[in-house]
């Protein structure tokens, strides 16, 4: 797994975290791109969620 650390993506609440460290532990042998979308609130817009999948 290639990690790049960017301390402007750290998540606010680890979910993300959480839900990849169990994905990387069930599979082996697979990457993970972070998209981060929402705000430390859990909110986001459309145009934000647009943008970050283009």
């Amino acid at each position: 797994m290639t990690e790049k650390y960017d301390k402007d993506n750290d998540g606010e609440n680890g979910h993300g975290t959480s839900c990849a460290s169990t994905i990387k532990r069930e599979f082996n042998d697979v990457e993970i791109f972070v998209v981060k979308v929402l705000g430390k609130d859990g909110r986001t817009n459309r145009q934000i969620f647009k943008d970050a999948f283009s």
